[in-house]
Parts: C-alpha cells; structure tokens; sequence
C-alpha cells in the first residue's frame, strides 16, 4: 500500500534526523526519549511519556535510560533493569556478523555483561499489532 510507504518513509527521516551516532560510550545520563530527547528521572514518567506523546510505534532498544546509536560503545556492564525493549514481538541477536538468532532479553543482559570485545545487532520486529 503506497501510504504505508509514504509513512514508513518519513517515519525513517525523522529517525535518522535524530539519530544517536559517533561511537561514543554508553553512559548513565537519565533517562530520555529517543524521539524529541526530553528528559525523565524515572522508567515510569518515561514510558508514560512514550505511549502518551509519540503516536508512530517502532520498536526499540533502551540502555541506560536512552536508545543506543548504531555505532555506540558499552563499555561497562549492563544491569537488567538497565536494559528495555519497548513495542516489540520478536527478538534476534547477532553476534560478530554472525546469522541473526532469535534471542531473549536475559540472553541479551548475559552477553553485554561477558567481558570481551564484540559487535552486537540487535533486531527487533514489530508486528504492528499494537
């Protein structure tokens, strides 16, 4: 359907127009929202925020309060309640350009807090059934 392309589209824009980038490590900063970056002290006011003020439902990745870019850097471990997913079905890992594998929040928690160098891709599917 050319809408959904149309939207798709411009939801893609507006992502990489706010895109996080350059690499740089990931660090505890509060939490914030990877759309228009305002600022919450706690999951709560920040997920209350998300589902009330950002209609356009992605799935996405949160680490330490913010959504990691595609280039950042973790480089010191990440407690579980660090680590949210959010409007998301289904979950796949890559490991040093290896295949994607259907993985689990806990998989994932356990591998960001093996020492070691690594690339991780993290994947996430939205069904848009919600």
């Amino acid at each position: 359907m050319t809408l959904g392309w149309i939207k798709e589209d411009i939801e893609e824009r507006f992502l990489e127009a706010f895109a996080v980038t350059g690499g740089e490590a990931m660090e505890v900063r509060g939490r914030e929202c990877p759309f228009c970056r305002a600022r919450f002290e706690g999951f709560s006011d920040l997920y209350a925020h998300l589902h009330l003020s950002h209609s356009a439902r992605r799935p996405f990745l949160m680490l330490f309060g913010r959504e990691p870019g595609k280039e950042d850097v973790v480089r010191q471990p990440v407690p579980d309640f660090e680590i949210d997913f959010v409007d998301y079905d289904e979950f796949h890992l890559s490991v040093d350009q290896g295949e994607p594998v259907q993985s689990t929040r806990k998989q994932f928690g356990q591998l960001l807090r093996k020492p070691g160098v690594r690339l991780v891709e993290v994947h996430l599917v939205s069904h848009g059934n919600g």
